[in-house]
């Protein structure tokens, strides 16, 4: 029995151990989802500051058209009023050339706006087809790791089941160590009850074969000493020569004595003997009874042994569980730190993120500010070009119209991709709040595992205890 429960605490020390490194690699999985989920985090991050982005600079260039529109039409709609209020029927030859020569100008001028502003338009596009390839693969990303976790779950939920199993199964094997202590105990004391009764037994009858003896040695004695006395008779008998009646009466009753005393000692003898070889026997088996308790004491002395040294290995692998636990606080500790540093970086790259884009609106105010100063200082010029600039003028209406048709279409799909993006942002940021209610989900199943595992190892002391208190009273009860 106790065999048994000692061969089942090994294996459920065993089964602790690996339930200990299924906990190790459940911490580090958890840590390495933490610090993906702060990548995907930085991620979204720079996509809600390109998306900013994206969305200053679509309204400045949005203002900037519209201002554009704006003067263009106020400067057809004063031209037309200067042509109608002040036409001159007989215009001077050089003022035609050089009205043609500044409408060609304003005209390349227009013209390099136009390639500016589609220049702008193609790279906002651009930037618009990185953020959304950018948003697909964080998409992929994000489905990989709700896969990921889901596996975890799983994993962590069978984990817990075994958990619960070798706790049952621990319980069940140190209750079958209390009850083999105890049957070994009891084991004990009948050994010491029995080995006291079998002396007690096997002497009374040494000690009557011992008084027997005795008294058949005195009778022995006796008998010598009246076989002498009769002989000593017979020859002072035979010396004096006395042959008479009472003499021969006496004689015959001497030698009747004398037989009586033979036959006796006869009797003696042989009763001696039986009782020799008895006390011989006696001996043997009490020899055998001694042999058959020396080796029972032996055997329990190689099982208190046995179990010594089981609750030294016991011992030495609290130490080195809790060492490993020491280790392992300290890994948290330095990944803790890790993930403070990292978020740090990242808070800095996004300042500086910060800033390149500050700078460069910066950049794009200064460059719209010039080309209002020059859309007004084109104004004034525009005015005496009204009678050349007609043609021109509905052209530039028709491209107008074009333009706004297509600018409107554009940004019209550029606000529903941008509410997409911020519906996805959303969910993104639902998603990680999720994710990080999980992560405290498992930090709390993480201290009971650790709450768990230290009334484990009270009642591994309670065990040790007990053993080492079993082992002192198989030391004070061994003769």
């Amino acid at each position: 029995m106790w065999q048994a429960a000692a061969q089942e605490l090994d294996r459920l020390q065993k089964l602790y151990q690996s339930t200990m490194r299924d906990g190790q690699l459940h911490t580090a999985e958890r840590q390495h989802i933490q610090n993906q989920l702060a990548q995907v985090q930085q991620h979204t991050q720079k996509l809600q500051t390109t998306n900013q982005s994206l969305e200053s600079v679509r309204k400045n260039a949005v203002t900037l058209f519209i201002a554009l529109m704006v003067n263009c039409v106020q400067i057809l709609f004063r031209y037309a009023i200067k042509h109608t209020s002040h036409f001159s029927p007989k215009p001077c030859v050089w003022m035609q050339e050089e009205d043609a020569a500044e409408a060609h100008g304003r005209e390349e001028a227009s013209d390099r706006r136009l390639q500016q502003l589609q220049a702008a338009l193609s790279q906002l596009e651009g930037r618009l087809k990185g953020a959304t390839a950018e948003a697909e693969s964080v998409r992929r990303e994000q489905a990989v790791w709700e896969r990921k976790l889901g596996e975890l779950q799983s994993r962590c939920a069978t984990l817990e089941e075994e958990k619960f199993e070798t706790f049952q199964r621990l319980r069940n094997s140190l209750q079958l160590a209390e009850e083999a202590s105890l049957q070994r105990d009891q084991v004990y004391h009948r050994n010491i009850t029995f080995k006291g009764e079998v002396w007690s037994a096997s002497l009374q009858p040494v000690f009557c074969c011992f008084q027997e003896c005795a008294d058949k040695e005195t009778q022995i004695e006796r008998a010598h000493r009246e076989r002498k006395a009769v002989e000593e008779e017979l020859e002072k008998v035979y010396r004096e020569g006395r042959c008479g009646e009472p003499e021969l009466r006496k004689m015959e009753a001497l030698h009747q004595r004398c037989l009586n005393a033979e036959r006796q000692k006869e009797e003696t003898e042989l009763t001696l003997n039986t009782t020799q070889s008895n006390m011989k026997k006696l001996e043997m088996d009490f020899s055998e009874e001694l042999s058959r308790c020396q080796e029972e004491v032996r055997r329990l002395q190689v099982a208190l042994a046995s179990a010594r040294e089981e609750s030294s290995s016991i011992s030495e692998e609290r130490l080195s569980l809790q060492q490993e636990n020491q280790q392992l606080h300290r890994d948290m500790d330095t990944l803790r730190k890790e993930c403070v540093l990292a978020q740090r970086q990242a808070k800095q790259q996004v300042s500086c993120m910060q800033q390149e884009l500050s700078v460069k609106e910066q950049s794009l105010e200064a460059r719209l500010r010039e080309m209002e100063e020059s859309s007004k200082s084109s104004n004034a010029g525009l005015s005496r070009l009204l009678q050349a600039q007609q043609k021109t003028t509905n052209r530039y209406r028709e491209e107008a119209k074009q333009l706004t048709h297509t600018f409107q279409n554009t940004v019209s799909s550029l606000r529903s991709e941008l509410n997409r993006q911020k519906q996805r942002c959303e969910e993104l940021e639902i998603q990680l709040e999720t994710d990080h209610k999980k992560i405290l989900e498992f930090e709390r199943q993480l201290v009971e595992h650790q709450e768990k595992n230290a009334r484990l190892q009270t009642r591994l002391s309670q065990a040790e205890h007990r053993a080492s208190s079993a082992s002192q009273q198989v030391q004070t009860h061994t003769p």
